[in-house]
């Protein structure tokens, strides 16, 4: 009787230590998925800023581009004025975008994601990721086809607008940088607006071509604002989803900036 209430003691010791280390191992992984959210919030803080400055790009590629419509869209030929010329310059840029997620495939590479408690928080934080990844891929597109070549390639690669400072020769409008640089720079020394389409009369092909790639590129612009925008709010919304969970577990959580 003595072995039998033994060996009954010895399994029930086994069985409480497994579950001790079981109940401590989850415990573990639940902390470490805590720490990975506050990374990914961090992340998802710097995004918003993201989208703000992308907002705020494509807001003024959009005044350019009713600029350079309202310049060539006209009955006469077109002004030779610095501010079309600046117009144009910024047209022809582009804002590359990579969203901030390395705390995010961290969390997946590392398994913590399944260790998230809620399930619903785990299916938003897929979904948003998944659908900025998607939004990447538009706003790459976009650049490549309307900006690259199709804009690119009509003012520059086949000579429409070609601007040289005076006196110099090894100048490319690619090497402008900025329209602040053409600002400050260039266009004070005497631009010379070389190029056809200050030549071009009215309803040319090669200015109706222009107005064609300014519209398309007005709605690409349009659509990236979009796109901003709505990964904004699905950053925030993800930041108060977090907040609640970090905040049941006692965790501190930092006011985001801005």
């Amino acid at each position: 009787g003595v072995l039998f209430v033994e060996m009954i003691l010895l399994v029930v010791g086994i069985l409480f230590a497994l579950g001790v280390d079981g109940w401590l191992e989850r415990r573990r992984e639940a902390a470490v998925a805590a720490q990975s959210l506050e990374l990914v919030r961090n992340d998802l803080v710097q995004l918003i800023e993201q989208t703000r400055e992308l907002e705020a790009y494509n807001r003024r590629m959009l005044e350019a581009i009713a600029l350079v419509w309202s310049a060539v869209d006209t009955p006469g030929l077109v002004e030779k004025d610095s501010a079309t010329f600046e117009a144009l310059v910024v047209m022809r840029g582009r804002r590359t975008v990579r969203f901030p997620r390395a705390a995010y495939e961290e969390l997946v590479a590392t398994g913590n994601l399944r260790a998230l408690a809620d399930p619903d928080l785990r299916a938003a934080l897929v979904r948003f990721y998944e659908e900025l990844r998607r939004d990447e891929e538009i706003i790459l597109r976009n650049n490549q086809t309307f900006t690259d070549d199709l804009l690119g390639g009509l003012l520059i690669g086949e000579g429409l607008v070609i601007s040289l400072p005076a006196g110099r020769t090894d100048f490319s409008v690619d090497m402008m940088g900025s329209a602040e640089a053409v600002r400050s720079e260039y266009l004070p020394v005497g631009a010379t607006f070389g190029g056809r389409l200050w030549d071009l009369p009215p309803g040319h092909p090669d200015r109706v071509r222009l107005l064609s790639a300014t519209a398309s590129l007005s709605q690409a612009a349009a659509v990236h604002l979009v796109l901003a925008g709505g990964a904004r709010e699905g950053a925030a919304a993800l930041i108060d989803r977090i907040d609640a969970t970090l905040t049941s577990r006692g965790e501190p959580v930092d006011e985001p900036s801005g």
